[in-house]
């Protein structure tokens, strides 16, 4: 048998043998003599909650989970330059017309075919920044598709790790009741989880009714 670490402790999730112990369920993963009460092995989310602080790869499904927020923050960033890039974009376009017309009705454009018009001064500062808005419209559109597969490719590593994870538990929450002699069924089958849970919650009513 492996060997147990010190007792003692309070906390649910302590290194003694005794309940659910389960060091080589998931391959020796979690640390030898890991153990969890009874009571917990009974609530099947405190069960995962205490595997999960003990299961070793979890800290790499906490950081993947870290990148993706940040590429989250940064997508949403870079969404509101290229909307914000897109809006001056309309706007500078429509205010050149605008000028344009109005030379026109002005008559600073004499009509002659072929002839260049002379500069403005106006027009050619909302030209000068219409290019601007261009080039940053274009890098936030390259930054957000840069951004949209690093997404993706966090999002695909966190749901392979949350299978693998989910798939470890199970294996250890099966061993674990077996070894204190529980109804491994009633723990880990949705249909008998459920009846569980309807007839808890059934009993709780009666009770709730009785005591008014």
């Amino acid at each position: 048998d492996a060997p147990g670490g010190g007792g003692g402790g309070s906390g649910r999730v302590g290194m003694s043998t005794t309940a659910g112990r389960v060091g080589d369920g998931v391959g020796g993963m979690l640390a030898a003599g890991f153990s969890v009460p009874r009571d917990v092995l009974e609530d099947r989310n405190a069960a995962l909650e205490a595997f999960k602080a003990a299961y070793p790869k979890m800290a790499a499904i906490e950081e993947n989970k870290s990148l993706l927020k940040a590429s989250y923050e940064r997508a949403k960033a870079a969404g509101q330059e290229v909307n914000g890039a897109r809006k001056n974009i309309n706007y500078l376009k429509a205010h050149i017309e605008q000028l344009r017309k109005e030379r026109a009705m002005h008559g600073l454009v004499d009509g002659k075919e072929g002839e260049e018009l002379p500069p403005d001064p106006a027009e050619t500062e909302a030209m000068r920044k219409l290019d601007g808005e261009k080039v940053a419209y274009k890098q936030g559109y390259s930054t957000l598709r840069k951004l949209k597969g690093e997404i993706e490719g966090i999002e695909k590593v966190l749901l392979g790790a949350r299978k693998r994870m989910q798939a470890d538990f199970e294996s250890w929450y099966a061993s674990a009741l077996a070894a204190e002699g529980m109804d491994v069924d009633a723990y880990t089958n949705p249909s008998a989880i459920a009846e569980s849970a309807a007839k808890a919650a059934a009993a709780a009513a009666h009770g709730h009714g009785a005591g008014e």
